[in-house]
């Protein structure tokens, strides 16, 4: 909710979305259509609008023409507008007449449309300046786009939103830029017709007026008069010319090539045209010349030239603008067809000839595209609802393709009438959407579950787990949290190899499976740490099944690459309501009590009570107030950096700046030991802090060297409303270029605390800086909020790169996340690279960037 109390829209389901991107594009295609056939734009453009906003299901849609003033200023003014019912009208408000950019703060639109880019978002997040405009008009969210006609910002498109907050999707921006292409390439073509046409009547004037080159000439070659009708396309003054021959004037082999006119002329006593080029004037620049030739008396020639050369030019742009505008019709993505209500096809676009499977046109046609549909009852259906409804939306169904694979289609389809009512034919669209489909699914799968074990996995666990604990708030006060640490795993790891230890998890996996109820809820959380949620159970009962699952595990014989492996574990007990009553509290107490467990001597169990806690938190707290404030000015604090690798390249384009921290002892040991703890305690904002004004610095060094090389850091969640820390950037960034510095924020805390982060974020990219979301592992969550937020970068979480090799599920959840990114416009990071083999891999996984040991150890930042 804003500050003003208006509630934030839910993201729109994707099928939403296809569908509204699907009517546009029918819309676009329709305008297309319309535009080819008419000799005038603006007999359809309002019909064109109105099927714009329908289809984008807007407020209202218009057209803004840009001109200039006498003092040079760019304006701009509404020439064309619709309107949903109950929205106010706008076309004749005379605040949008002659709209000077600049002067009502608009100066940012102006700058974004001469790079071809859009404006769209909510009104309330836009610049303060510009928001009083559009206030006016009722206006919550917008989407323009620019129109260019012959590489000029001619005007824009804009649509608005006034009943209702909306993001605006990257697929209904592009097809609206699509519809802003079409217009202005029909715009184009008009006006490079209009220039064609007045070439002409130029042309038939200056003959009229005698102003071509007239000569009479005989068989020889010879010039015998020369009109002084146009000096500047002759070689010499016209008086000069005359008794002098071809061959006098132009190389043998053009003025042998005009001997042949002449003599053919002559012989056939008929009419010669015929077109040359030759360099003309004092600039003797090449000059496209148009010549008549007619037979004299006399054995002579009247020759008569003409300039063509603008004609030319005019005659090719508008072939060319043609070219491009009937590219744009017939090279759709979508399939376009018009079949008979028996199911004949009349027609199709290549697109649907392809999607189908077939050569040509005419082989398609001579199919029924009842036959297409692998249920037939499909069709039916389709056609019952065409039928009553004159037009079917967003309708999925299976086809089979000539050679007999199936694919997954959208279908949009509108009945078309004669003037009487009857049915002439069906007329629609059809999209292949097999790769989204199977990519939803894959990605439906991935997202909640671990790919070694197939328990759940992280992130699906703590969703359920919110889903539990609400219930047992309302309908049993008892719940416990299990969380279960293999002992000794790393040893297994070492000594028997990556694959015994994959081997070793998936064997306790189905063993914890035999050991639970059916009510209970287990998950692997990551490495060798499973999670076990058990509603209805009181500390004996937890207590109980802790000891079995302890019993079971300590007394079976794993047998791992031919050797019997025995193996105990840890598990520490949280109840709630006692323990927590939040899934993060919850989760924090089973954790100190596994730790617990370890620390008494492993293979047992644990619980930290919430008395436990509190003792230790506060004096925890009091100790790490203190070494964080000597810490910071004592040097305790390091900074190390690592490089991050363009994989194209293979060159360092980036630093991220690492924290670490100095023991007693000496030792240099990295933040996972410490920064949660600051994080509970409150303490991070000062780390980060440190850490801003550090890489600040560091910029202001590397731009006195000449560097262009870009500094990334971290910030926790708590720092996301620190205004101290926003004080910091904002000035530290005054004399550097921001656009050098990247802020990282974790995919858990924009999740966990979206709002908070999306306010972050936005404060970021208004001082100019880059934006990533790190540890990123596609989560649904994730997925539905990744669009919604102010990013460049994607970071993908090394729990899915360190064993990409040996790891398929992984490599297809990674091609799945760059494809994503890269939708959204978003460059792709991969972290944890360990591994040569990975990289050549993630390349030809098409992702961007990459760090890790592999390609650089992070070094002391000097």
């Amino acid at each position: 909710m804003d500050k003003k109390g208006r509630r934030d829209r839910p993201a729109d389901k994707p099928a939403d979305i296809l569908g509204r991107r699907d009517a546009i594009l029918r819309a676009v295609s329709y305008a297309a259509e319309q535009f080819l056939k008419s000799a005038s734009w603006e007999m359809h453009i309002q019909d064109v609008i109105g099927r714009l906003g329908r289809a984008a299901h807007a407020s209202r849609v218009h057209i803004f023409k840009n001109h200039f003033d006498a003092e040079g200023r760019l304006l701009t003014s509404i020439i064309n507008e619709w309107t949903a019912p109950g929205i106010e009208p706008q076309l004749a408000n005379p605040e949008l007449q002659g709209f000077v950019f600049e002067a009502r703060g608009f100066e940012r639109w102006v700058r974004l449309f001469q790079k071809n880019k859009p404006v769209h978002g909510r009104v309330r997040n836009f610049p303060a300046k510009e928001r009083p405009a559009l206030e006016s008009q009722q206006i919550q969210s917008l989407a323009a786009v620019p129109i260019f006609v012959q590489m000029q910002l001619w005007g824009f498109i804009g649509i608005d939103e006034c009943r209702r907050e909306r993001i605006w999707d990257p697929a209904e921006v592009e097809s609206l830029k699509t519809a802003a292409n079409i217009l202005g390439a029909t715009i184009e073509s008009r006006k490079v017709k209009t220039s064609l046409e007045a070439s002409e009547s130029e042309l038939r004037a200056l003959f009229e007026a005698m102003n071509d080159i007239i000569i009479v000439i005989s068989r020889e070659g010879r010039f015998l008069q020369v009109a002084p009708t146009n000096p500047d396309l002759l070689n010499l003054p016209a008086d000069d010319m005359t008794g002098k021959t071809l061959h006098d004037l132009f190389p043998a082999d053009q003025a042998d090539e005009f001997l042949g006119y002449l003599r053919r002329t002559l012989e056939t006593r008929q009419t010669l045209e015929v077109e040359y080029s030759l360099p003309a004037g004092r600039e003797r620049h090449s000059v496209q010349f148009a010549a008549v030739l007619r037979p004299m008396t006399g054995d002579k020639v009247l020759f008569v030239a003409r300039d063509i050369t603008e004609k030319k030019r005019v005659a090719e742009a508008l072939r060319q603008s043609e070219e491009k505008y009937r590219g744009l019709f017939e090279n759709m993505i979508e399939g376009v067809y018009q079949t008979t209500p028996e199911g004949r096809i009349l027609g199709a676009n290549p697109a649907m000839v392809r999607i189908s499977g077939y050569d040509s046109e005419e082989e398609l046609k001579s199919t029924l595209s009842i036959d297409s549909y692998v249920d037939p009852r499909e069709r039916e259906l389709w056609a019952e609802r065409l039928i009553r409804e004159g037009e079917i939306r967003n309708f999925e169904s299976v086809f089979r393709r000539k050679d007999g694979t199936l694919l997954s289609v959208l279908e949009n389809a509108r009945v078309v009438r004669d003037a009487e009512g009857r049915v002439l034919y069906y007329e629609g669209t059809l999209t292949d959407i097999t790769e989204r489909k199977n990519l939803e699914a894959q990605l439906r799968f991935l997202a909640n579950r671990d790919s070694l074990t197939n328990l759940f996995n992280r992130r699906r666990f703590r969703e359920e787990l919110e889903i539990l604990i609400n219930q047992a708030s309302r309908y049993d006060p008892q719940a416990a949290l299990l969380w279960l640490d293999l002992d000794h795993f790393k040893r297994i790891n070492d000594s028997l190899g990556h694959r015994a230890g994959d081997e070793l998890l998936m064997h306790v996996a189905r063993l914890l499976q035999e050991h639970l109820r059916q009510a209970d809820l287990l998950a692997r959380m990551g490495g060798d740490e499973f999670a076990i949620f058990m509603p209805h159970a009181d500390f004996h009962r937890a207590e109980s099944a802790a000891a079995r699952i302890l019993s079971a595990i300590r007394s079976h014989r794993f047998e791992l690459e031919g050797q019997a492996v025995s193996l105990t574990a840890s598990i520490g007990i949280a109840l709630y309501p006692e323990e927590g009553r939040t899934v993060d509290k919850l989760l924090v107490q089973a954790d100190l009590a596994m730790y617990r467990a370890k620390e008494e001597g492993r293979d047992r169990l644990s619980r930290e009570t919430a008395e436990d806690e509190q003792h230790k938190r506060q004096a925890s707290r009091n100790a790490w107030v203190r070494m964080v404030s000597e810490g910071i000015e004592a040097g305790r604090f390091l900074l190390y950096t690592q490089p991050i690798v363009d994989l194209r390249s293979r060159s360092v384009v980036q630093e991220e700046i690492l924290l670490r921290w100095i023991t007693d002892s000496g030792t240099v040991v990295s933040p996972a030991s410490f920064l949660i703890t600051l994080q509970d305690l409150d303490l991070i904002q000062d780390v980060d802090r440190w850490v801003a004004r550090q890489a600040l610095a560091l910029l202001g060094r590397l731009k006195a060297s000449g560097s262009r090389m870009l500094v990334s850091l971290n910030v926790s969640p708590k720092s996301f409303l620190d205004q101290e820390l926003a004080a910091i950037l904002e000035k530290g960034l005054k004399d550097l270029d921001p656009s050098r510095l990247i802020v990282e924020i974790n995919e858990v805390s924009a999740v966990s605390q979206f709002p908070q982060a999306q306010h972050f974020l936005s404060f970021l990219k208004r001082l100019g800086c880059l934006c990533a979301l790190d540890d990123f592992s596609a989560g649904l969550s994730s997925l539905q909020h990744l669009k919604l937020l102010s990013l460049d970068f994607l970071k993908i979480d090394n729990s899915l790169i360190l064993d990409l090799p040996r790891n398929q599920a992984n490599q297809q959840l990674v091609r799945a996340i760059v494809q994503l990114a890269h939708n959204l416009e978003l460059r792709v990071i991969a972290e944890g690279v360990e591994q040569e083999t990975s990289i050549d891999l993630l390349k030809e996984l098409d992702v961007d960037l990459a760090q890790g040991f592999a390609l650089g150890k992070p070094q002391p930042l000097d």
